[in-house]
């Protein structure tokens, strides 16, 4: 099969959000967030960017000036340059007595006709009349707009919440479709970038000695159905790692980066994989193995984004696992326990009555292992809500409990999390424990996560801090007109970190790995580990803390 060289950005690219061509402006309303932080002492409201909201529409929904918001939010500009679709931005809180503010509205949005309606996805813990009173209609009026004969509805339900004064549903506005790739496996050379988007110098994590290779050679194989418009988590990996590829040009190191659209299970040859210091992907354990196959174990394998892809370590010889696997997090959240036991604490280990994992067993052998005394409770939703009567058979107010949640179901997650808060509101001294992916529940109340001091260990943590994430996020927006997205932030770290060590090290990169320090980058740290077989597994672990001043910090 033919293959095409692409020697600039612009190809694989144009799925990205500066690809979409414009279309006629229709406004989208702002609801005011519920959710605030702290920074630098400051309080601000977190917004989530919606399509076709403006910085002038969002500053007149809470009440601030366009001029605050530009303030608060590095990248943006008055004009609007920067507002980017499903961005987070700061709004910041105005205290009590403080007038509004009231500014002239730009001539395009003026007198525009709003939207049908809104959409609204239902949460576990609402009913019909919560979300009408948030959205001040009447629940007859959901009903009527939605077609429903009953109050009753669905978690993740979406509903339709309609607009007073509304003309026209948003999903009858057309949108164009932007143009296609052929979904061909593709072969790139590093692309040429703006200058003014990138760094003129090293970030600061690069080590100044490399001794080993001057120019690195990999391929990187993902899925990324170049033929869909999506901008899917494969392609944001890719775009990370175009910046790492940039950065490590400032640092003297030259990179070749052969990449492979691997979606329909179209692959390479062997042939083309040979040669390489290392491959790259893909994410999928069925897909792993069969580029691993491919090399014939003359190529190093690297896993990029999958955290359960340890089976394979005691198999292939030439396999890195590069995301920090889940028992290394359990691992570390008993270790952290640990570092911070008193005699006088309470330990529960909160599982479910039916769990359908063996996450609990897991964790309940970490804690034995650090030595860690601990009450296993089980707890079943069906029960109702005893999750506050279940715990406080075990602490007490004068001391601390420390609560692990067990599970990574959603609904159990966010009940507990819940009713934690309520009993730190009560008096109780809690601090929760609970795993990576309680970040990404959309159910979980963030004020409880904060009222009980949330401790998360996890394989990536983004510190916005950070004057080399600033950087990060910098360069992305000005490149690619969007947000990073994690996946973003994993290209950048899995790329920086090998091509790196690879350049330092030399071919015999990989058994040097073990007696590397550990390296810090922008959204992971790396700490290699080595199997009895030759085979490596990163088992470094960020931690976080969700205070209760509303802000989240980074926890050594």
């Amino acid at each position: 099969m033919e293959r095409r060289l692409i020697t600039a950005v612009a190809a694989l690219l144009l799925l990205l959000p500066g690809a979409v061509f414009a279309q006629a402006y229709v406004p989208t309303p702002v609801t005011v967030s519920t959710e605030k932080v702290k920074m630098n002492g400051s309080l601000y409201y977190s917004h989530v960017v919606l399509e076709r909201q403006t910085l002038w529409s969002i500053a007149k929904a809470y009440g601030v000036s366009v001029n605050d918001i530009v303030g608060a939010n590095a990248g943006l500009s008055a004009d609007g340059t920067g507002l980017q679709k499903n961005a987070i931005i700061l709004i910041p809180v105005r205290g009590e007595g403080e007038p509004a503010v009231v500014e002239q509205a730009p001539p395009e949005e003026q007198d525009v006709k709003l939207p049908a309606y809104r959409e609204h996805i239902v949460k576990w813990y609402e009913d019909l009349d919560d979300i009408a009173a948030l959205y001040g209609v009447s629940a007859k009026e959901i009903m009527d707009y939605n077609g429903m004969s009953s109050k009753k509805v669905e978690r993740r339900q979406v509903l339709k919440i309609p607009v007073k004064g509304s003309e026209a549903p948003v999903s009858d506005v057309a949108e164009h479709a932007a143009p296609v790739v052929e979904p061909d496996p593709v072969v790139v050379e590093t692309p040429a970038i703006q200058e003014d988007t990138v760094r003129t110098e090293a970030p600061d994590f690069l080590p100044a000695d490399y001794s080993g290779k001057s120019t690195v050679t990999f391929s990187l194989l993902l899925p990324f159905n170049a033929a869909s418009r999506s901008r899917g988590m494969n392609m944001d990996f890719y775009a990370g790692a175009l910046l790492a590829v940039k950065d490590l040009e400032a640092a003297g190191i030259s990179t070749v980066v052969n990449v492979y659209d691997i979606a329909g299970d179209v692959y390479p040859d062997s042939y083309q994989l040979q040669g390489q210091d290392f491959i790259l992907g893909p994410v999928k354990n069925s897909e792993l193995e069969k580029v691993i196959g491919l090399t014939d174990g003359a190529v190093t394998v690297i896993s990029p984004l999958e955290p359960k892809a340890d089976s394979l370590l005691a198999v292939h010889s030439n396999f890195i696992q590069a995301r920090t696997p889940q028992i290394d997090q359990y691992a570390d959240i008993a270790a952290w326990i640990a570092s911070e036991y008193s005699p006088s604490d309470k330990v529960i280990l909160l599982t479910e009555k039916a769990p359908k994992h063996n996450i609990a067993e897991e964790l309940a052998a970490a804690l034995d292992e650090a030595g860690v005394p601990y009450t296993r409770v089980a707890h079943s939703m069906i029960e109702g809500r005893s999750v506050p009567a279940t715990v406080t058979q075990h602490i007490t107010k004068s001391s601390l409990g420390r609560i692990i949640i067990a599970s990574e179901r959603e609904a159990f997650v966010a009940d507990v999390i819940r009713t934690l808060g309520i009993l730190s509101g009560k008096g109780y001294p809690v601090t929760a424990y609970a795993l990576s992916k309680v970040r990404s529940f959309d159910t979980v109340d963030l004020e409880s996560l904060h009222k009980a001091e949330t401790h998360v260990s996890s394989s990536s943590y983004i510190d916005y801090s950070s004057k080399d994430v600033a950087k990060f996020v910098k360069a992305f927006r000005a490149l690619y007109k969007g947000e990073p997205s994690r996946f973003a932030f994993q290209g950048y770290d899995a790329t920086m970190y090998f091509v790196s060590m690879c350049a330092r090290y030399g071919d015999r990169w990989k058994e040097y790995l073990p007696s590397a320090e550990k390296v810090k980058l922008l959204q992971s740290d790396f700490l290699m580990e080595q199997c009895e077989n030759g085979s490596l597994v990163n088992s470094a672990v960020r931690r976080s803390i969700y205070k209760s001043d509303l802000t989240t910090v980074a926890a050594e």
